[in-house]
């Protein structure tokens, strides 16, 4: 909440919130000052390996264990699972779903589909070998048939160019590319590629 009116002082009027607890949402939507508009996606939903549990046992909760409003992620294991908690973040008021690297697919699907249903957008980050260190289950192939709005840090490509053999950290096919991009822009989804992110990675020290 803080950085609110560093956002108006840039002439940033909409914010898309990118992952905040419920309690930090709340805050967000009730500044004291001068604020920008915060469309909030609250927790993100995860699998039981998420990568937030590196942010200390406050980071992750499971719905329904009281202690939602604190965290981060949500973990959610069954199709079911998924399919309740998109039902309890929407009654929290939230304005899009954020998906994460280590859902199974079913409970991927099962969780675009719920949104679907009660027409909040999805953004998704499927997770990248250079800052995980492991690969995601759903692919970015797997993403954009699932009609996810956006694709954040130009992930889960690394994980659909290996599974159609290439090395991603070797040449890729020309072919390999315009497909991806094609199938990018037939599903109408939004590309983030985040390049801040990974200037530090690609600089020699």
């Amino acid at each position: 909440p803080g950085y609110l009116p560093w956002f108006v002082a840039a002439g940033v009027t909409t914010v898309r919130d990118a992952c905040n607890s419920l309690e930090t949402v709340a805050a967000l939507l009730n500044p004291a000052g001068l604020a920008p508009r915060v469309l909030p996606s609250g927790p993100l939903l995860d699998g039981p390996d998420a990568f937030f549990r590196q942010f200390g046992p406050g980071a992750v909760h499971e719905p329904g264990d009281g202690q939602e409003d604190s965290a981060g992620a949500l973990i959610v294991r069954t199709p079911a699972q998924a399919e309740r908690a998109v039902a309890f973040l929407a009654d929290q008021g939230v304005t899009h779903l954020k998906l994460y690297e280590a859902l199974a697919p079913d409970v991927y699907a099962a969780a675009t589909r719920a949104a679907a249903r009660l027409d909040l957008p999805v953004m998704t980050d499927l997770g990248m070998l250079t800052t995980r260190g492991r690969a995601a289950q759903v692919d970015a192939r797997q993403a954009l048939a699932l009609g996810v709005r956006s694709i954040e840090h130009a992930s889960g490509f690394a994980l659909a160019a290996t599974r159609a053999g290439f090395d991603p950290a070797g040449e890729l096919s020309a072919a390999l590319l315009d497909e991806l991009a094609a199938l990018t822009v037939k599903a109408g989804t939004a590309l983030v590629p985040t390049l801040s992110v990974f200037e530090p990675l690609a600089t020699d020290t």
